[in-house]
């Protein structure tokens, strides 16, 4: 190997970057919408529903968690 056709290549300095954001302060974590409405029927429906669309769950048996026919689903 030449010594006079190596090139090396230098990663940028952390220090260096041009804009940094501020960070959060370590043991707080961003939470959810606090709801405290609905009925409890509501929640039950909802939950059933986010089962559904994260794949816990398959369509007709939430629809039989629910007690409901899979159409009203």
């Amino acid at each position: 190997m030449n010594a006079q056709n190596t090139t090396v290549a230098v990663a940028p300095n952390a220090a260096e970057s041009t804009t940094t954001k501020p960070r959060k302060p370590m043991g707080t974590r961003a939470q959810g919408p606090n709801v405290t409405g609905g009925s409890k029927d509501a929640r039950r429906i909802a939950a059933a529903v986010l089962e559904v669309m994260a794949g816990i769950r398959t369509p007709t048996d939430a629809a039989a968690a629910l007690a409901i026919s899979m159409p009203r689903y």
